[in-house]
This record gives structure tokens, sequence and C-alpha cells, in this order.
């Protein structure tokens, strides 16, 4: 099964489909259906209340819904000629590895269904092939909630497009919020346009057009409007976010989403740079109290991002519904979180930052990481490379950087630590090309020191990488090592020694995480939080409590027992009442902390507003 369609042979099979008008189908499964297919087994309920949350706007799904979903689910999984998984491990404990570990084990998958990656959709994007497979077509279908039916035959010559409206997943909706208030309250995709278009409008739609190419990007709801097409005759594509793209709306933070250029090109989003002033108080009280947890100054972590910085402003901005607000927020946090792994590298390493000699930051961006790591390191001891010009001029005259011009040097200086982003952003890696990125970086390694670096999660790619660094010195490779527990979202991490370095033994460990579920106004006036943690592969040692930043003496929350199993790792629910006296805009925060001494933190306002 883990034998996937390379990029070409999956266009070669889509191509033949297309062409001969038969009976398709093609879907993408990511870390909201693997939640779902392991739901209650394998999956916590906050797991499942978070993507609920994501897809359709709120947490209170029924356990006889979550069910019929999941077999809804399984027969488009049966009825798929292709089915598009993360490039993970199957591991039920991954986010990403979870798909393809109960894919199997649940009966979803026929012995002649192909697998390829879940990216399949954005890859064609950037190499133009939709055009081929497009092009000229006298009628598409389209059941989504982007209207591109004038789009599409603008963009392919299409002739006709037939649009199926889907309500958006309520996490990328682009309504006024009333109305996508209403659209939540009443469940509408999944309590009336679901079986509205399973049993009227996809057999009309197909009665009309018999062998119909339809074009499908509405989340969970879309796996299965592709086997009701592909039952009716027709090709169905699942194309997810791709249809955000040709929206002219950028939703998602993934590199490969973000670099992606359509010729429908849309202004910039922001013509002046962002203040961190225009966060709101209660955001503003978060943004401060996580810095100063961090030991970070608040006025040198908090300048103005630049209009140029794309990764905010065509995808984090979008992503948090253009709350420039909310955005600020999942901005620290992303910068604190990537901090925290140098932290625990030099740490580990080097006996904390001030005894690295020097570091380099590679694909830099415009800063969001280096607002941190040039506080944490003496000056001058900090370099920023990046293929942008402007962006490294601009964070040395901000933060005191060096500039170093991408590719560096290799007569440059040497360097203890090197910080690299996604080595590779997406799934098919050429060896050659990773030979070349590796060299180069660990070229540029002092012999005592370490290189990091992010890759898709997946023995695959683990073993590009132990070849390619015997490649790199056949007579002694580096020593290496992959923490596929490490905090960089679906990438597993890597460590790289110089010449002198062994890295085998260091680790990097995940803190431990948690949520506020809810916020109950007692008969006596006082305020009563419960919510989830979880500290990954660790314990939950200790809860603790804070208002506006100061303990709240002798308060303990109860823990309740674990919610799943009762391993490492296993989420345990917790509660605490805060007294009516407390003011409803102080900004609460639960500091979460493991055994082995990393803390999380979650936060809300006193009044019930949750942060995190």
């Amino acid at each position: 099964m883990d034998d996937r369609l390379s990029l070409d042979a999956l266009r070669t099979r889509l191509s033949a489909a297309v062409s001969a008008g038969v009976p398709f189908s093609i879907i993408r499964l990511g870390d909201g259906e693997g939640r779902v297919m392991g739901y209650p087994e394998h999956v916590p309920s906050p797991l499942l209340a978070d993507i609920w949350r994501t897809w359709f706007g709120h947490t209170a799904y029924r356990e006889a819904q979550v069910a019929a979903l999941r077999e809804a689910l399984r027969e488009a999984c049966r009825a798929a000629d292709v089915i598009g998984v993360p490039q993970a491990e199957p591991y039920l404990g991954s986010e990403f590895g979870r798909v393809a570990a109960l894919l199997a084990r649940e009966g979803s998958i026929r012995p002649g269904t192909a697998l390829c990656h879940a990216g399949f959709h954005l890859w064609f994007e950037r190499h133009g092939w939709y055009a081929g497979l497009l092009a000229g077509l006298p009628e598409v279908g389209v059941i989504g909630p982007r209207d591109l039916t004038r789009v599409l035959p603008d963009r392919f010559g299409i002739g006709r497009v037939h649009w199926l409206p889907t309500p958006p997943e309520m996490r990328f909706a682009d309504l006024p919020d009333a109305e996508a208030a209403t659209l939540a309250r009443r469940d509408a995709h999944l309590t009336t346009r679901l079986p509205e278009l399973l049993d009227d409008g996809i057999p009309r739609l197909m009665r009309r057009y018999p062998g119909l190419v339809v074009l499908v990007g509405a989340g969970l709801p879309g796996k299965l409007y592709c086997a009701r097409v592909k039952a009716l005759g027709g090709v169905a594509i699942d194309l997810g976010s791709m249809m955000d793209l040709w929206a002219g709306l950028k939703t998602r933070e993934n590199p490969v989403f973000v670099d992606l250029r359509t010729p429908l090109g849309s202004q910039p989003v922001q013509t002046q740079p962002l203040s961190f002033d225009m966060a709101g108080p209660a955001h503003r009280g978060f943004i401060e109290d996580v810095l100063h947890l961090h030991h970070l100054d608040e006025a040198r972590f908090c300048k103005p991002l630049p209009r140029e910085d794309a990764t905010f402003f065509k995808a984090l901005l979008p992503a948090c519904g253009d709350d420039r607000s909310l955005a600020l927020v999942r901005f620290t946090e992303a910068a604190v979180r990537e901090a925290e792994i140098c932290r625990q590298v030099a740490d580990s390493a080097f006996d904390g930052m001030a005894a690295v000699g020097s570091v380099l930051h590679v694909a830099s961006g415009w800063g969001r990481l280096t607002r941190a790591l040039a506080q944490w390191l003496p000056q001058g001891r900090l370099s920023v490379s990046d293929e942008r010009a402007d962006a490294r001029a601009w964070q040395a005259r901000l933060f005191g950087t060096t500039d170093v011009p991408w590719p560096p040097p290799a007569e440059g200086q040497k360097h203890d630590l090197i910080v690299a982003g996604p080595i590779v952003p997406g799934t098919w890696t050429a060896e050659a090309w990773l030979d070349t990125r590796l060299a180069t970086l660990h070229g540029l390694l002092t012999p005592r020191g370490i290189l990091t670096f992010g890759l898709p999660s997946g023995r695959e790619n683990a073993m590009l990488v132990e070849a390619a660094l015997r490649r790199l010195r056949p007579e002694a490779p580096p020593t290496w090592a992959r923490l596929s527990s490490a905090p960089r979202g679906s990438d597993d991490l890597y460590l790289v020694g110089g010449s002198d370095r062994d890295v085998t033994a260091l680790r990097v460990g995940l803190p431990p995480m948690g949520g506020f579920e809810s916020a109950t106004i007692l008969a006596n006036g006082d305020t009563a939080f419960a919510g989830w943690a979880a500290a990954p592969g660790d314990r939950i040692a200790r809860l603790t409590v804070a208002v506006d930043a100061r303990p709240v003496p002798g308060l303990r929350p109860a823990m309740a027992p674990p919610a799943l199993g009762s391993g490492p790792g296993a989420p345990v629910g917790w509660r605490f009442s805060l007294p009516t006296t407390t003011p409803p805009d102080a900004t609460v925060r639960l500091r979460i902390e493991g055994g082995s001494g990393l803390a999380g933190y979650c936060y809300a306002t006193a009044s019930g507003r949750f942060l995190t």
C-alpha cells in the first residue's frame, strides 16, 4: 500500500480518465479525515471538536452523525480509484500518519486502489499541468464554495462551468460574520446541503452531462460528492484548496501553496506595514504574556510586519479570516515555537544560546524567527540568508543581523548552528538537488556545529537524507538524527553534526498542549472553566492558573482521568473556577507542565472568550 504513484504516473492516469470520460474518482485525505476515521478509538474528542470547528464552525457534533460520516467516508475511499494521503509513516499516534495506518486496518481501501501524495493538487498547478488536463473541455462541473464559472473558462478555455455551491469550511469562510454564524448554527452543510447534493443536485447534473468532469473542493463532504459523481458515471477530482487559489484567495500556510502565483493575481492585502498595535486588548494581553514567559522583550519583538511578507499577508492572515488581531497571535505562537526548538538544541549541545559561537538562519523570510533569536544571542552572532536581498537588508536594519547572500559563499564564515526552514517544501525530493543543498549547508558548519532542517514526515525522506549524507562524505558520513516527534507540524526535524559533532543522542521535546472547551456561569456568579491537556510522549505533571500574569494562590485545577487510554501522552480533562470578582477582560492563563519539565500554555479571557 506504500507504493505511491509518481506525479507523472498520476498525470497520465488522470488524463486517460478525463479523455475517455469513464467513471473515476480521486480523493485526498488529510489529518482532519484521519481524526474522523480514528474517532473514538484512536482520537480523543478535543481533536475531533477542533476539526469540526474548522469545517463546520461549531463543536456540537453528535455521535450518530460522526458514525454515519465515518462510514460514508469509508465507502467513498472504497469507491476511489486513487487516494491521496500525507507523506508520513503509518502511525496511529501521528496526525498525518493516522490516515495511512487506518486505511487498510478499517477496510477502507480496495486492493486495486492506488495511492499518491495528498498534495498533488498544488504540484499540478506548479507544473502547469491543469491546462493539459482541462483545456478545451466543453463542460465541467464544480462542487464547492468558490464561484469559478468565469475563472475556469478564462483560464483553461472551458466552454461552460456548472457550479453546485456548498457552504465553505468555516475557518476559511469569506462570508459576513452574521451569515457564517447562521450557517454554523444551522449546521447547514451536513444537515441540508449534503443530502440535497447527494440526492438531487449531483444526479440531475450527471443526467444532463454523462461522463462530466467534476472538480470538487468541499472538505470532508467533498469525498462523498466524489463517490456520488463516479457512481453516476462522471470523473471526480478532489482539488480542495486549489479552488481557493484559483479564486484569488490564499487560505493555507503550506509553503507550496504560498509560493504559487496564479495569472489571476490579486493586489497586496496590505499596502502599509502592519503594527502589533492592531491586536485587540485580549489578544494583546496574550502576546505580552507569551513573550514575557519566553524572556523576549515586547518592544524588540513587536516590530511592524512589512507588507512584502507573503507568508503572513497571503497565507496566515486569510487563514484567520482576515482577522489581523488573531493573525498576530498565530504569528507570535509560531515564532516562539520555532525559537524553542533552537533553544532546546542549544541547551543540549552548547550549554545554552550564549555559548553558541555563530548562528545562520537560512530561508529567513521577513524575520519571524529572527525576532526571537536576535534577543537570545549576543550581538553580532546571528546571520540571515534568504533569496530576497530586501528581506535580508530589512532584518539587518531592524534586528542587527549579518546579511549573507543565498547561496552563501563556500569560503564564508562557519557557524555553530545553522537553522534551515523546510529544506524541501513538498513531496518529491530530487536527489541531486538534496545533495547540493546539504553539501552547501554542511560546508558552512564549524567542526562542532549542528545543522537543523525539516522534511515532511516519512521513512522515505529519512532514507534520502541518509543516502545524501553518505555521498557527501563516503569515508566518514556526518552523524545525524531524525526527531519524528519534533514540534514542526507535519515535518520531522533533522539534526546533522559537523565533523567533530555526534548528534545521535540529542533530543528535542514537544511541549504540552491543551485548550479551553467551556466557560459556564455558576449560580453564585463564579465562572467554571473546563478543557483538555496532553503532553506528547509524557505525562501531565502539574497545572497552574494565572490571571493577568499573576498566579492565583491556592488554585489547583482538578484533573479528570485520561479521556483516551492511559499511557504517555494520553489527554486529560481539567476544570477550575474563578470568582465573580475577576475582571471580565482579564487574561486567564493555564500552564501545562509535563514530567520532562517542558511547559505549554492555553489562554482565555475571564468572560469566556478562548484565545488559543
